[in-house]
């Protein structure tokens, strides 16, 4: 089973959604792939914190549900259980090396990872929900290209 972690700051809207719609993802590929588990956390997280309201709308709208998830703080044990590490921005990613060096090799903010010039994705707290949902779009495009590139990658 290949164990793929998202990460964000405060594990309450962006690395949560990118979970959920990575799984959305995953379950309409109709791929062959070993079984692939998905988490998420944050870097600076405040334990138990409930995700935003409009995260929650933000997936919604793709078929998944957020409601019941709430945020846990990334720790030892999520960072070397995991594959492959996966951030929103670079920055969250030179934090994750910077904390587990010996995990470098397998964290990646998202833009780099799936090759892309794109820039970090942008946190959405306190810009409404149209911001949330143009997160959540970016985040299910994204979806798609990880998969393309672990498909590629495990043959």
């Amino acid at each position: 089973m290949t164990k793929i972690l998202f990460i964000c700051t405060g594990n309450t809207c962006r690395s949560p959604m990118a979970k959920v719609l990575f799984d959305k993802v995953i379950a309409e590929s109709n791929n062959k792939l070993p079984a692939i588990k998905t988490e998420s956390a944050g870097v600076r997280a405040t334990s138990n914190q409930k995700v935003s309201g409009e995260a929650v709308k933000a997936v919604k709208r793709y078929g998944m549900n957020l409601s019941n998830h709430r945020a846990r703080l990334l720790d030892e044990k999520l960072a070397y259980e995991a594959d492959l590490l996966l951030t929103m921005t670079k920055w969250q990613a030179d934090t994750v090396k910077e904390e587990y060096p010996e995990i470098a090799e397998k964290t990646f903010a998202i833009s780099e990872y799936i090759n892309s010039d794109a820039n970090d994705i942008t946190d959405p707290i306190g810009m409404g929900q149209d911001a949330y949902d143009s997160c959540a779009e970016q985040l299910f495009f994204y979806a798609q290209q990880i998969l393309t590139r672990i498909r590629n990658e495990l043959g």
